[in-house]
């Protein structure tokens, strides 16, 4: 067998096979896969529960925590004040309590049916509401002549009125002030809308 006269291979072509058959190189990426955009689409969506998800615990707990250390301070400094208000007393008869700030407790409201015993703060903003009921400004304190308007929440930061509905006339509400003790008695269940400010006739009952 004899080979070329140059005594060499001829050079292959590039992309020639061994019998000089040429083969085609890709001359682009190939497409992504049609099911690659779903798939971005459903990591973004499972993003999106995770932190659907993340908001409910925290509306149903992390509030709930945040209640749970706005009553610890506000009941100690509660005891704090009413433990120099009888100490300054001495029997000399009423005592003359300022108008309180916005964020200071104000009363305890304790109510055995729906096993209500918390503070009042005086306020009714976010911030006040986030840690208790809080007291409308402008209205009669606690345990005072007149009206005296307290909000609460009902489903998130500790829903300490949750159960007011359960409330029938009668029932007991006690109210412990930096002035005494006053016990009163409930009418039922009412509601306020969130904007009233003035409690100056009975308020309307929902059936």
């Amino acid at each position: 067998m004899t080979g070329p006269p140059s005594g060499r291979w001829p050079a292959q072509a590039p992309g020639a096979g061994p019998n000089g058959a040429g083969t085609a190189r890709p001359t682009h990426e190939p497409a992504p896969p049609a099911h690659s955009g779903l798939a971005r689409a459903g990591r973004w969506l499972l993003v999106a529960a995770g932190l659907v998800v993340l908001f409910v615990a925290y509306q149903l707990w992390g509030t709930a925590l945040v209640h749970w250390q706005g009553q610890r301070d506000l009941r100690s400094r509660f005891d704090h004040a009413l433990a120099q208000a009888r100490a300054a007393d001495h029997g000399a008869g009423p005592r003359t309590i300022p108008y309180p700030a916005v964020g200071d407790p104000v009363a305890i409201i304790v109510i055995p049916r729906i096993g209500l015993d918390q503070v009042v703060v005086e306020g009714v903003a976010a911030a006040q509401l986030a840690v208790g009921p809080g007291h409308y400004p402008g209205t009669a304190l606690p345990g005072q002549p007149g009206n005296s308007g307290i909000a609460g929440h009902r489903t998130t930061h500790g829903a300490p009125f949750n159960a007011l509905a359960d409330l029938v006339p009668g029932d007991p509400v006690v109210l412990t002030t930096l002035r005494a003790r006053s016990p009163t008695g409930s009418r039922g269940p009412s509601w306020w809308p969130p904007t009233t400010s003035r409690f100056s006739t009975p308020p309307s009952r929902r059936s």
